[in-house]
């Protein structure tokens, strides 16, 4: 018998008892199915399939804790699902642009688990259908702030995931030059350590 793992981040019980419904509903069709819940932060050995996580209170992607980053960034986004509503624009534009992560729309009218684990077990990201139907492209970030040729250049870089010292190279210059650009753009940004410089580029569509 396969067991599909998931695990969940999700505090809200409603949310967590409607997946666990339609994961139930599979049960009654796949004898040779199941699945096991796993709880967000408690140590296990169980490799989790999927890991669900709420993000219907967020309002900016700079609100994430550094294990929701780690998670969002990790090379196998198809094994996260973030929980959302349909208002957070502000949120979901960023996540579907620069992410790899699986989306849910806690309104969504048509759901079936099915379609998400289909997705998670083939290595695709899954999208609401309503989210999908909504999408439209949010403003950029960037095309607000005057940032220099040589800041935006290194803003590219930095998207692309380059540190300082591979950005000199790139760019045939210092790394106290770099180092200076990179200053000038958090301060623009409003930022004020790596970890949220990081968050804020990726929702600038430079």
């Amino acid at each position: 018998m396969f067991i599909f793992n998931l695990r969940s981040g999700v505090c809200n019980q409603t949310y967590l008892h409607g997946i666990t419904l339609s994961l139930n509903e599979m049960l009654t069709h796949n004898p040779d199915w199941s699945y096991r819940l796993l709880c967000h932060g408690n140590p296990t050995h169980e490799k989790p399939h999927l890991t669900v996580l709420d993000f219907t209170s967020c309002t900016s992607l700079e609100q994430m804790r550094p294990d929701e980053y780690e998670l969002l960034t990790n090379e196998n986004g198809h094994r996260l699902l973030l929980l959302v509503h349909a208002d957070q624009g502000k949120v979901i534009g960023p996540l579907i642009r620069d992410y790899t992560c699986s989306l849910l729309n806690i309104h969504e009218h048509i759901f079936q688990a099915r379609d998400i684990v289909e997705a998670s077990l083939c290595k695709r990201r899954y999208i609401s259908p309503s989210i999908e139907q909504s999408r439209q492209r949010l403003p950029s970030i960037a095309e607000h702030i005057p940032f220099t040729n040589a800041e935006t250049k290194v803003l590219e870089h930095m998207k692309k995931g380059k540190n300082g010292v591979q950005i000199a190279k790139l760019l045939f210059r210092s790394q106290k030059t770099i180092s200076s650009h990179k200053r000038n753009i958090m301060k623009k940004l409003d930022v004020k350590d790596d970890f949220h410089l990081k968050v804020k580029i990726l929702q600038c569509h430079i």
